[in-house]
């Protein structure tokens, strides 16, 4: 006899954000099929955002993450978890996001690079820092 299934506990602070929530191979995706465009910032709470990035092959994409945070002087600005590929349409969907985008006027403190693979590490160090400090 199968254990009786709980109903899935939702974060509260995506709850908001209007999307009918998926629930697939035990996992629920709170934010149903949405999924940002490349070069397109998404607010998942205050402080954390999601992009995407594209990259070749099935996949198609890696997610990026955009935190909140602030410069050695104090001064506001944001991390980057995960570049992606250095490729012209990579690079575009980063220019978008700090030319025109909601990263516009600002700059960012670091990036995070989770783990080794090209599609997460390939873009250059301190690249959009505008130093050449090692990534952490």
């Amino acid at each position: 006899m199968d254990a009786p299934r709980k109903p899935p506990a939702y974060d509260a602070m995506l709850a908001d954000h209007g999307f009918d929530p998926i629930e697939s191979d035990g996992l629920t995706y709170p934010l149903g099929d949405y999924e940002p465009k490349f070069g397109e910032y998404f607010e998942l709470m205050p402080g954390i955002g999601w992009t995407r990035t594209p990259v070749p092959g099935p996949l198609g994409h890696i997610n990026n993450w955009i935190l909140a945070d602030r410069h050695e002087d104090g001064s506001a600005g944001f991390a980057i978890a995960d570049t992606g590929l250095f490729m012209p349409q990579v690079i575009d969907a980063w220019k978008h996001l700090f030319e025109e985008g909601a990263l516009h006027g600002q700059s960012a403190t670091k990036i995070i690079v989770t783990h080794y693979h090209p599609d997460h590490v390939a873009a250059p160090a301190g690249w959009p820092t505008g130093s050449r400090r090692p990534c952490t």
